[in-house]
């Protein structure tokens, strides 16, 4: 935007001074504390050994995972994309022109926030983002409260992820009450806006929707532009009652460090979630098994 080039480069040199500030004392002197560094600017570059240590951590989560097959299929189809940016990374063309944006749906407690985070974290481990910069917003956030106010805020929260990844909960807070309308003039220019964001930065950031099924489905009804700029989409589906017995027994252990008794075999557990808890399931998911647990 060269109207407010002067701000966005001022804005840029604040951001860096005040991590360069962290990063040295007031007092300290020599070349390094008056030179800003890649790191400062949020552009540091991993070293070989940090990115093997995160890949191995971010692998080990999504290995965690219970259930979440679709995210798991999407990991999949993101880390052959990785290989292939890799092996011709020497090359004109691959590396970093794909759009990973997307969309991922389902009830409250599937996992759609940590799946983003996750995602996050895999495409930084990856080297397929260069910048450690994950902001997470709900759709409300991007509307403005008057006329001008919407553009200013959603070009400030892509440009504060470029590079990194924006995440938007509840996307469908951007448009209408019924499937496939457009909502009111405030969504109407935070979509608009998105839209001409995403595509002047379509290979600068990876962003991700969030939201339930149904009006998300809605939503991406009420622009033509949106399955174009997000592309990828899957939706996480409730937990059965034997995926939560496994996160109960995880969750014991590792947030409350206690173990269930083992005359607590897995049957008996699924047979009480179903029975007592099976209407709870789509409502909440994973705090589910949390809430029985505490």
């Amino acid at each position: 935007d060269p109207a407010r080039g002067a701000y966005a480069a001022n804005d840029l040199l604040t951001i860096a001074l005040s991590n360069r500030h962290m990063r040295c004392p007031l007092e300290a002197t020599g070349s390094h504390a008056r030179v800003l560094t890649p790191g400062d600017f949020g552009l540091a570059e991993l070293s070989r050994s940090e990115m093997t240590r995160m890949r191995a951590a971010v692998e080990q989560e999504i290995e965690a995972l219970e259930g979440c097959e679709p995210a798991k299929e999407f990991f999949e189809m993101v880390r052959q994309r990785a290989a292939f940016d890799e092996a011709t990374k020497d090359k004109k063309k691959g590396r970093g022109a794909v759009n990973l944006n997307c969309v991922v749906t389902g009830n409250p407690g599937v996992g759609k926030t940590t799946f983003a985070r996750l995602l996050f974290k895999f495409l930084r481990a990856y080297g397929m983002l260069p910048c450690d910069a994950f902001v997470e917003m709900n759709g409300l956030e991007l509307k403005g409260k008057y006329c001008g106010h919407t553009a200013p805020k959603v070009k400030d929260a892509v440009r504060s992820a470029l590079g990194g990844m924006l995440f938007i909960d509840e996307a469908y807070a951007l448009g209408g009450d019924g499937p496939g309308e457009k909502g009111d003039v405030f969504s109407r220019e935070a979509v608009r806006t998105l839209l001409t964001e995403l595509e002047n930065h379509r290979t600068q950031l990876c962003v991700v929707f969030a939201g339930y099924r149904d009006k998300m489905n809605g939503f991406m009804r009420c622009d033509p532009g949106l399955p174009r700029r997000l592309p990828q989409s899957f939706h996480l589906p409730d937990y059965t009652p034997r995926q939560l017995v496994k996160i109960m027994r995880r969750v014991s252990v590792d947030r409350f460090d206690v173990k269930i008794a083992d005359e607590l075999d897995d049957a008996r557990l699924e047979e009480h979630i179903a029975s007592e808890h099976g209407h709870e399931i789509s409502q909440h998911n994973a705090a589910l098994a949390i809430n029985l647990v505490e």
